[in-house]
């Protein structure tokens, strides 16, 4: 299952969407990420299989310095593409992990997805 991280306001300035990765020998150990890039990461609106801008988004690699986790930050104040009740989902694609070549999906957001009733953040 993918996590989902919330219902943001219009024009919100940072969409946190963190993540792990893990050794394919032993799930209990993380390793880092290699050559993901901040034009590796997609978003996909509403199940369209086009994606959207993604100008505003960027990644940190070991987050806080630690091994293994990672985040990815989304300010959808960027691009136009980021619309009131819309629904999200975030991928990152052609990156290495252990030695593999890894294309996942790895969270969704909103913004004001009940046309601004129910925005969280």
């Amino acid at each position: 299952m993918i996590p989902y991280y919330g219902d943001y306001p219009e024009d919100h300035a940072e969409i946190r969407i963190p993540f792990n990765t893990f050794d394919s020998n032993d799930p209990s150990a993380s390793v880092t990420i290699t050559n993901l890039a901040d034009g590796d990461i997609e978003v996909h609106a509403d199940g369209n299989t086009t994606q959207i801008a993604t100008d505003g988004a960027s990644v940190i690699i070991n987050f806080a310095g630690e091994t293994g986790s990672h985040m990815i930050l989304i300010d959808s104040s960027a691009h136009a593409d980021y619309t009131v009740a819309t629904e999200y989902a975030v991928k990152i694609v052609g990156t290495t992990i252990d030695g593999a070549t890894v294309n996942a999906w790895i969270g969704t957001f909103s913004i004001e997805r009940a046309g601004g009733a129910l925005a969280t953040a």
